[in-house]
């Protein structure tokens, strides 16, 4: 594989700051060696020069999310010849199934605010329905357009996308893993930016599947259900449960801590309690969940509270 060398001439004196630019004849600030000195080139920096053009890149990150893409064009942008590797869609977690879709549902819900305070302007709406397919189309469409969005930024800064699964060989060589074919691709760096995946609650009967959603469920959904709890009243839990209250949801959400978002000012996440209780939500704090139930139609989970054990359906 021919790898694509940057004019390094060049970027060390575009990088430069006014006035500093390098001499001519110079990489960077560091006078080309002549011949007669190249005898003494220290032998770690001569492999390296060697082993250079037995490289397909110089970086390889593994991961087109946020940290993943951004990355890499950055790094294109710079002239490293790089390469990016995504097992599904890009964008990552934040894109395709995270902060974005999430935000167009509560922009849904936003519009049935308004449509339900229509009357406090004058416009009196006398019937109107949820369309959830709808809501769903639009989310997908959107999702769909950003990520096209950002497959074109990698293409515009010539970053190599390839499809599949990575595996590290060893600490230059990723073997990417395609339904078709397997490519070995080796890299002077490699940057791993997989970011997460939800975490399983140790508890019995909250195995996912089912009726126990993670947050991916819970952006696809083909019909609002009559109730729901939620474990953790962090950002992404209240999200979703304010998203559910709204669309007509019985919601409870459960907190170990004594507030919600445990992590934010204590002021501030009471005052925003306050709001999430009018718009629905009932919220069970200093709480754990203990085990859930099948009951044909659900769930049925017990809590312990500071008082004692309950139940909820």
């Amino acid at each position: 594989m021919t790898k694509h060398k940057p004019d390094t001439n060049a970027r060390a004196g575009s990088l430069a700051p006014p006035g500093l630019e390098p001499p001519s004849g110079s990489l960077g600030f560091v006078p080309l060696l002549e011949e007669e000195t190249a005898a003494f080139v220290d032998p770690g920096i001569k492999e390296q020069l060697q082993m250079s053009d037995k490289r397909d890149a110089d970086i390889v990150i593994i991961g087109s999310g946020p940290a993943g893409y951004v990355g890499a064009i950055r790094a294109a942008q710079l002239g490293a010849n790089t390469v990016i590797v995504e097992k599904n869609s890009v964008g990552g977690t934040c894109l395709n199934v995270g902060c974005i879709p999430t935000k167009v549902l509560l922009a849904c819900v936003a519009a049935l605010d308004t449509v339900e305070r229509s009357a406090d302007f004058g416009v009196n709406v006398d019937k109107f329905d949820l369309d959830i397919a709808k809501m769903m189309s639009r989310k997908e469409t959107i999702v769909k357009r950003l990520v096209g969005g950002v497959e074109s930024l990698l293409k515009k800064n010539n970053v190599r996308l390839v499809r599949g699964t990575a595996r590290l060989a060893d600490a230059h060589t990723v073997i990417v893993d395609a339904p078709d074919v397997a490519e070995t691709i080796r890299a002077d760096k490699i940057i791993i930016c997989t970011g997460s995946v939800p975490a399983p609650l140790p508890v019995p009967g909250f195995e996912f599947g089912g009726d126990v959603w993670t947050s991916t469920e819970a952006l696809a959904f083909e019909a609002v259900p009559k109730s729901m709890l939620i474990v953790g009243a962090g950002v992404i839990g209240l999200e979703a449960g304010y998203t559910f209250a709204r669309l007509g949801a019985e919601v409870v959400v459960v907190e170990m801590m004594s507030q919600v978002l445990p992590a934010a000012d204590t002021e501030t996440a009471n005052e925003l309690a306050k709001a999430l209780g009018k718009a629905g939500i009932r919220f069970m704090l200093n709480s754990t969940v203990t085990n859930a139930e099948d009951t044909g139609t659900g769930k049925k989970v017990t809590i312990r509270t500071q008082d004692g054990e309950t139940t909820s359906e």
